[in-house]
C-alpha cells in the first residue's frame, strides 16, 4: 500500500493509500470477518431476528435487539447475496 500517485496523495512526505486499496480492505474484512462472525454468532435460534451486541470474539453480551439492526442486517445479507455471492447462509 505504498503508492503515490500524486502530491495530493502524501502527507508529509508519507505515501498513503489510494481510495480503491481502501475499497479492496473494507471488502477484504468484509467478507472474510464480519459477515461470518454475524452468521456464526448473531442469530437468534429460538426467538428468530439477530442479536445486536456482541463482542470481537462473538460472543452476545447482550440480548436486547435493536429493529434497526434487523432491517439493516437483513438489507446488508440480501445486499451481500445479490451483488456479491449467492451464498445461501
Amino acid at each position: 500500500m505504498d503508492i503515490m500517485l500524486s502530491p495530493q496523495n502524501s502527507i508529509a512526505g508519507q505515501k498513503m493509500p489510494i481510495l480503491s486499496e481502501y475499497a479492496a480492505l473494507c471488502k477484504k474484512e468484509l467478507i472474510d470477518n464480519i459477515l461470518p462472525l454475524w452468521l456464526q454468532n448473531s442469530k437468534d435460534e429460538n426467538n428468530g431476528g439477530y442479536y445486536s451486541c456482541l463482542d470481537r470474539a462473538g460472543k452476545v453480551y447482550d440480548t436486547d435487539k435493536f429493529i434497526w439492526l434487523q432491517g439493516r442486517k437483513v438489507w446488508c445479507f440480501s445486499f451481500m447475496y445479490n451483488q456479491v455471492a449467492n451464498n445461501a447462509e
